[in-house]
């Protein structure tokens, strides 16, 4: 019997001796935090690059955006973006072909962030985007009057469409990077957009009327409608946006 309780206490010190030796690897095994990990990229005085790959997909507007964003206080941030437009599929006479065009899109806007794995977000932002087409030669009438052209000329057309939106978007952020510097986020907005597309013709000159564009209707107007949006976006975490200044002595 006394045999039977030296070895029951030794079998209990060793199990004791073994679930401490674990307890100090797995205290000195380097661990990231929660917070640290999925927080500090929201946390104040930090900067993020953004880039919106879609934009070079974009079959009306092909354009290359990007922009940065400031997290200025906990999980609220402004952001801007800033974009080139370079060709498209909109225009007069197009046929839905890739044509030659020229513009800027400007976007800047508040943000809120809230949740975790994933965080989500609140965006209001106010987009601007001016943008010149070639919409090629056209016979366009000329010398109207109460809309009667006394002559017909063969023109090179050009338009330019100027859109304003402003939009609310909700969406979330996923993390592709082990300390969530480099992130995925997607959205979906829905807002008014106001839009004004009229040719670069003399004062004499007749709008030229509606044609097909794939399977749309084309029309130089102004006009003002609901807009929905859906996407993502790339961003990258760079860091605080300048060092915390050293306490006087």
């Amino acid at each position: 019997m006394r045999k039977l309780y030296l070895l029951l206490y030794a079998a209990a010190l060793a199990t004791v001796a073994h679930s401490q030796t674990m307890n100090v690897r797995q205290d000195n095994r380097p661990r990231l935090r929660h917070d640290e990990r999925y927080d500090k990229p929201y946390q104040a005085n930090q900067l993020k690059l953004r880039w919106q790959p879609l934009g070079l997909l974009n079959v009306f507007d092909m354009n290359l955006t990007g922009g940065l964003e400031y997290v200025y206080r906990q999980r609220r941030a402004v952001f801007a973006d800033l974009g080139y437009v370079f060709a498209s599929t909109m225009g007069q006479q197009n046929d839905g072909g890739i044509t030659s065009a020229r513009g800027i899109i400007g976007r800047a806007g508040h943000r809120f962030y809230f949740g975790r794995r994933p965080a989500a977000f609140v965006d209001t932002d106010l987009t601007y985007k001016g943008v010149r087409y070639d919409d090629g030669e056209q016979w366009i009438g000329r010398g109207v009057v109460n809309g009667v052209p006394a002559y017909e000329e063969l023109m090179q057309v050009y338009s330019r469409k100027q859109v304003w939106t402003a939009e609310a978007k909700i969406g979330l952020v996923y993390s592709v990077h082990p300390q969530g510097k480099t992130t995925i986020e997607n959205w979906l907005g829905l807002g008014i957009r106001w839009r004004n597309h009229l040719p670069l013709l003399p004062p004499d000159a007749q709008v030229p009327i509606t044609t097909n564009w794939l399977l749309f209707d084309f029309d130089y107007s102004r006009l003002v409608i609901p807009q929905l949006s859906l996407g993502f976006r790339l961003t990258f975490d760079v860091g605080a946006a300048r060092k915390a200044s050293a306490e006087a002595p």
